[in-house]
């Protein structure tokens, strides 16, 4: 008898000879679609014997897995778990990482300016993306109004830094065109995802049931 995708993968997994095996995999583009999602899985092997495995059995890329499928899946391997990690890397995050030096000592006022701003801007939006997150999981009524309210405040954001620091004077002209193009694709990915979600946020059925309470006729 063949044996299934589940019993294949843990098949695998046994023959590393190993009490304990982690698994990790990422969702999402970074700074170009989206924060980025890091989930981790731990087994232990000595434990996961018995009737305790038979819940992996159907265990696969979630890809080859039907939608209606993967939240019973999902139990299965919440219930055979010894432990789970969840990070979620918010774009802002993402791009201050990469875009944001050390400052040398000292640092010219606009640098100082431009550091403050950006540093700002990561932890507050950060903060209220993963305030939003959380509140779309809980299913809070306010989510879609919260969300509304965090898009036109990230709006107000880029225009308030690129005002702050052109207000500090002597921004050389090659770190002016840098901010512009970074700010403007700051603009350009909140109005993104505002026309992919918006409509949906407004006109979808599960939306108006979850966080409207309003069944249709």
């Amino acid at each position: 008898m063949a044996r299934s995708s589940g019993q294949r993968l843990l098949g695998f997994d046994r023959k590393l000879d190993v009490r304990y095996v982690a698994g990790a995999d990422e969702a999402g583009r970074g700074s170009l679609a989206g924060p980025l999602v890091v989930a981790g899985v731990l087994f232990d092997y000595e434990e996961l014997r018995g009737a305790r495995v038979r819940p992996l059995a159907a265990l696969n890329d979630s890809k080859q897995v039907p939608v209606h499928e993967r939240e019973m899946l999902f139990g299965a391997v919440a219930s055979c778990a010894t432990a789970i990690s969840v990070r979620v890397v918010p774009v802002r995050a993402i791009e201050y990482l990469v875009a944001m030096p050390l400052l040398p000592a000292p640092a010219p006022h606009w640098l100082s300016t431009l550091h403050f701003a950006m540093t700002f801007d990561v932890v507050l939006f950060s903060s209220l993306y993963m305030v939003a997150f959380v509140a779309a999981l809980r299913r809070v009524p306010l989510f879609p109004r919260l969300l509304l309210a965090i898009w036109l405040g990230d709006l107000a954001m880029q225009l308030f830094t690129a005002s702050l620091v052109s207000s500090a004077g002597d921004v050389p002209q090659r770190v002016v065109v840098a901010l512009h193009s970074m700010l403007e694709g700051n603009v350009k990915k909140v109005l993104i995802s505002m026309a992919l979600w918006l409509p949906y946020l407004l006109l979808s059925t599960r939306v108006n049931v979850t966080y409207r309470h309003r069944i249709p006729a």
